[in-house]
């Protein structure tokens, strides 16, 4: 009988205890982060030499699954990262068209949200599209 009684006190020690660790981590919220907003049309034209310009919707499933990994990279890892809200300016492609050394902001688009570029020197060097691949390009990235 006392077993009985012992397991669901166990349970809910567990049960705190995950919920105070939980707890303490940071969480971030976009508007913690206004000066790193820029315009679709700045993405190409910023002053620094390498960055990464990300692209996301408040609305978007996969955008709000790595919200914390986006803003923790850049507050706790001080990466170069722009945040690019979505808007009907922003060019839809229909399929996944080159984007290699684009230069130029009007030969640009994405295919969907989360989009994540990187940037060197004003051309476009990468693109990535989807929550996966832009967590497994964060993993990997040295910038």
């Amino acid at each position: 009988m006392k077993k009985l009684f012992l397991l669901p006190i166990l349970c809910l020690l567990i049960g705190c205890e995950k919920h105070t660790r939980s707890s303490e981590i940071t969480s971030y919220e976009y508007r913690d982060f206004s000066e790193r907003f820029i315009e679709w049309t700045n993405l190409l034209s910023l002053k620094d030499e390498k960055y990464y310009g990300y692209v996301f919707s408040y609305t978007c499933g996969h955008c709000v699954e790595i919200k914390q990994d986006i803003l923790s990279a850049i507050k706790e890892r001080n990466w170069n990262i722009y945040l690019i809200e979505f808007t009907y300016e922003i060019p839809i492609l229909a399929s996944d068209s080159e984007y290699h050394g684009i230069t130029n902001i009007d030969e640009l688009g994405i295919v969907g949200t989360p989009t994540l570029f990187y940037i060197e020197n004003k051309t476009v060097i990468e693109r990535h599209t989807g929550s996966r691949e832009i967590i497994m390009t964060l993993s990997n990235s040295l910038l």
